[in-house]
């Protein structure tokens, strides 16, 4: 014998299971991006005297000698925006570098 499910769930509950399935999905293609990006930046980053040093959330933190720092936040800024694009190409990303003197 096998239970019957209970019936009688609400609208609600099953929009909001649907909407978090949907939710994991959108992210879980976010986070494949994210780690294409860098993949894309370290390539992009060979030859060149700078290194990614530090990941926090969305953000890809790189050491950069002083100089050359046009040079880097043009390839980190293209390859975030092209990782992104081809992941979630519904979805226009663009993305910011900024330039700063320490982290944190």
């Amino acid at each position: 014998m096998r239970a019957v499910p209970k019936i009688g769930r609400s609208f609600t509950s099953l929009m909001m299971r649907a909407t978090a399935l949907y939710s994991i999905f959108r992210f879980k293609r976010g986070a494949d991006g994210f780690k294409l990006a860098l993949c894309h930046i370290s390539r992009g980053l060979e030859g060149v005297d700078a290194r990614i040093v530090n990941t926090l959330h969305d953000e890809i933190i790189v050491e950069v000698r002083d100089g050359i720092e046009d040079q880097v936040k043009a390839i980190v800024k293209e390859a975030m925006e092209e990782a992104l694009n081809r992941i979630i190409p519904e979805v226009p990303f663009a993305v910011e570098p900024r330039i700063a003197d320490s982290w944190g």
